[in-house]
């Protein structure tokens, strides 16, 4: 009798873990279903992109960010992503927000062309934060760059210490009231210079260019150097007293 009831009390113990482990299964697989259906839930579906002050970006723009669909809607980095891609539009990505379960929104905001780079070959337009564009643009009166030491298109940007350098002369021209008209890039320590109505060439370096600058506006205003009656072909900046070079 008692061999018996030992008997039914194991069975007893057998079906109950059986029971507890069967309950754990079935919470493990519907957890993991669960999970399964929000990974598929919070993904990327519809990418809305807002430029500030029109209704939506143009269609080349939306479809330059497809890439972004069925990405997880969270824990991605969409801002890093974004700055990685070459975007047809001189464009800077300002707010970015979300709406579940599966919708990205996207700010830009236009950014304006600082200069243009031409070669032998093409034309490129430069954002403000050195972006390389080949479509037409309706800004005028933008500087002409040509740069003459080696570089490469192919990265999509210009060289962040040759594009600073570029917008730090433009600045200073402007700030100074010098009518820049072309930058020629020979390299690091010989830039040349032609401003709006003047045949001669400037010649500055990229290492202090505000201070060639404003040494080049002094000498243009001084009385001797507009007295002087020799055609003059190029004054070099880079010295201590700036060199005049004329034609024989």
């Amino acid at each position: 009798m008692k061999k018996s009831h030992r008997i039914k009390k194991q069975k007893q113990l057998d079906i109950g873990g059986l029971i507890r482990w069967l309950v754990v299964l079935i919470v493990v697989v519907g957890l993991a279903t669960a999970l399964v259906s929000l990974y598929k839930l919070f993904r990327v579906q519809t990418v809305e992109c807002r430029l500030l002050g029109a209704e939506a970006c143009p269609d080349d723009l939306v479809q330059s960010l497809q890439f972004i669909i069925n990405q997880p809607l969270f824990f991605v980095d969409f801002s890093k992503q974004i700055s990685t891609v070459q975007l047809p539009q001189p464009v800077r990505l300002s707010k970015i927000s979300k709406k579940l379960p599966s919708t990205l929104r996207l700010s830009f905001q236009l950014e304006p062309v600082a200069y243009v780079i031409s070669t032998d070959q093409d034309i490129f337009f430069v954002s403000q934060s050195g972006q390389l564009y080949q479509q037409q643009f309706e800004q005028t009166g933008l500087v002409q760059v040509r740069l003459l030491s080696a570089w490469s298109h192919q990265s999509g940007s210009v060289e962040l210490f040759i594009h600073h350098s570029l917008l730090a002369i433009i600045a200073g021209c402007q700030q100074l009231k010098l009518p820049l008209q072309t930058i020629t890039w020979l390299d690091n320590s010989t830039i040349q210079l032609s401003m709006e109505n003047r045949s001669e060439i400037f010649v500055i370096d990229s290492q202090q260019p505000n201070l060639e600058l404003h040494r080049l506006a002094l000498v243009l205003q001084s009385g001797e150097y507009q007295a002087l009656t020799q055609s003059k072909q190029e004054l070099d900046l880079r010295f201590k007293m700036p060199v005049l070079r004329t034609a024989r």
